[in-house]
């Protein structure tokens, strides 16, 4: 299965395309932060932790690995998906993300399966994109999915 939070449509793409790839059912996480006004969005993401909580937590999880798929924000990954990550039923799930970004430093990955190794999980594998301003290249990703997560 692959879960995904995306403010600004970008991670959707790469969640949906990924979905595509591996044939799971993909599921949008939300929670009450509105992109729809982007300075009021920055303050809320940056200061407003209580509406990062995600609103449509899945109660079970009834497979054996997930994909998480979410944007990086000021440098590390964003307050719903660390808020996912904490508090979903996880345990015994294998965990992989995928994280959307500006550029695709490797520093970020390197955060996430830090996070990952201190929830209650099986850590799996954590990547980074680098998303264009003018959209997904589906083509492109799909090569590059398919090498990382070796799909």
């Amino acid at each position: 299965m692959v879960f995904y939070y995306s403010a600004t449509k970008k991670s959707e793409a790469y969640a949906k395309l990924l979905g595509e790839m591996l044939n799971f059912d993909v599921y949008e996480l939300e929670c009450s932060l509105d992109a729809s006004h982007k300075l009021s969005f920055y303050l809320s993401a940056a200061f407003a932790k209580a509406k990062s909580e995600i609103t449509n937590m899945p109660k079970s999880i009834d497979v054996d690995e997930i994909y998480l798929v979410g944007p990086v924000w000021a440098g590390a990954m964003a307050r719903p998906i660390k808020y996912f990550l904490e508090n979903a039923p996880l345990e015994g799930k294998r965990v992989n993300i995928l994280l959307t970004a500006m550029i695709a430093d490797g520093k970020y990955a390197l955060a996430a399966e830090k996070f990952l190794s201190q929830i209650n999980c099986i850590p799996g594998e954590a990547h980074v994109f680098a998303t264009p301003k003018d959209g997904l290249d589906k083509e492109i990703a799909e090569v590059h999915i398919r090498k990382l997560f070796n799909v």
